[in-house]
Parts: structure tokens; C-alpha cells; sequence
């Protein structure tokens, strides 16, 4: 299952998906209609306390043994305040994605879309933007020609549509997170022992192997993004 997921390292700042939209428009583009298997993006908040009582409530529906510890609840609490960070700490996600997952089966899997602009260095994107074409056709990650106007002196813009994961509640989008999660065996002792930076580790693909990761940014970054979440919902209790 794992290498039919794919993970999305960072969620889009809110500025970024508003702008992707306002040069979608600039540039003619129609709107794309709703596909069979598309949710409209909807904003789905919950507080900290909210997630980690979801967490609880679905933890043992055929992913986790024992019951529910706090270190482990933590951790996650932690990834999922990295993953959907949107300028209020760990309150925001669509569609009750708790981590940012995103789907390889569009035309299966309810899903939602969020465009993507990514800016490189003028060499990269091209090879980038062709080589994706070549190899992966089918993948769910569309990629649009690349602009060269709205990128900085020496880079052009690539833009992508990212399919993510639609639930339709928090519980069932914690269900799917934590299910997502027990995949990764070799992360799974690290957040039952409460250790936020081996966890983050074993999750990278400078580990798991390319495409084989949670996420693909520089694990120091997301180390540490855990970490003070973690250190915060427990001190807190939660």
C-alpha cells in the first residue's frame, strides 16, 4: 500500500493555493470541472484536543495493539501540526486530511485537488516537467507547462495539481492517518517510545528509499517540527 500513496512533504501556504488560482485565471485557464471521484476543497478546523480524542477513539480498528498512549499520541499530534500548518498552529486541514496524504488512485479514491506552483532553476524545470511526462504518465500529479513571467530572475514556475485525500469526518480522516501511518514499521517503535526526531527519520525517504518516504524535504526541518509540537500537546496534557 505504501508505494501506492504518495506523500506530500509540505502543505501549500493558503497565499500560495490564492495565487496559484489568481495566475490560473491571469493565464486562461478554465476552471476544471469536479472529476467522479472529486470532493470540493472544503476547510475542515479542529483543535488539538479534537484530533488527539479521534486518534483514540479509531486507534485499535485494525492498525494499533493496546491502547493509546499519550507519547504516541503526541508524535502524531506533532506530524499532523507539521503537515497542515496554515498560519494558526495545527488547527487547519481540507477535507479531514489530517497529514497532507495524497492518492495515486484519483479515479477511485475520493480525493480533493490543490495546484502547486513550485519554482526552479530554468535547467531543472524543464528536465524536470519532461521527465515526469515521460515516466510517469498516469500519475496523479498533473503538470502544466512552466512560466517563466511569474517566477524569480533564473527559475520558471511548474505548476501541478495535487490530488490529496478526502474524508468526510475527523474520525474517519484520523482512521485513514493512523492507517497510513502503521504502514511504516520501522517508524512505529519511535512513536510508541515518544522520540519525535528518530520518528521523523525513519519516515524519510533518505531512509525508506526515493519514493518509498513519508516526505522528501530535508529531515532535520521536519525533526524539529514535531518535536516542539510534541513537547507543547504534552506538557499540555493532551
Amino acid at each position: 500500500m505504501v508505494d501506492e500513496l504518495l506523500h506530500f512533504s509540505r502543505a501549500p501556504r493558503e497565499a500560495e493555493v490564492e495565487g496559484a488560482k489568481l495566475d490560473e485565471t491571469k493565464r486562461g485557464r478554465a476552471p476544471k470541472p469536479l472529476e467522479p471521484f472529486e470532493k470540493p476543497r472544503l476547510h475542515t478546523p479542529a483543535t488539538a484536543k479534537d484530533v488527539a480524542a479521534a486518534i483514540r477513539r479509531v486507534w485499535g480498528e485494525g492498525y494499533m495493539k493496546g491502547p493509546a498512549s499519550q507519547d504516541a499520541v503526541c508524535v502524531l499530534l506533532g506530524q499532523w501540526g507539521v503537515e497542515t500548518f496554515k498560519g494558526v498552529d495545527g488547527q487547519a486541514c481540507h477535507n479531514w486530511n489530517l497529514a497532507g496524504i495524497k492518492t495515486a488512485r484519483p479515479e477511485t479514491e475520493w480525493h480533493y485537488r490543490m495546484l502547486t506552483p513550485d519554482d526552479m532553476p530554468e535547467k531543472q524545470a524543464e528536465a524536470y516537467v519532461a521527465a515526469q511526462k515521460r515516466l510517469r504518465p498516469s500519475n496523479p500529479l498533473a503538470f502544466f507547462d512552466t512560466d517563466k513571467n511569474l517566477a524569480a530572475p533564473g527559475k520558471l514556475r511548474v505548476w501541478q495539481i495535487a490530488c490529496f485525500r478526502s474524508s468526510e469526518t475527523l474520525d474517519s480522516g484520523a482512521k485513514l492517518f493512523i492507517g497510513t501511518v502503521a504502514h511504516f514499521s520501522a517508524a512505529l517503535p519511535f512513536m510508541h517510545a515518544g522520540q519525535p526526531e528518530a520518528y521523523a527519520n525513519a519516515l524519510s525517504d533518505q531512509v525508506m528509499g526515493r519514493n518509498k518516504g513519508w516526505f522528501n524535504a530535508p529531515s532535520t526541518a521536519y525533526q524539529h517540527g514535531i518535536r516542539v509540537r510534541f513537547d507543547k500537546y504534552k506538557a499540555a496534557g493532551i
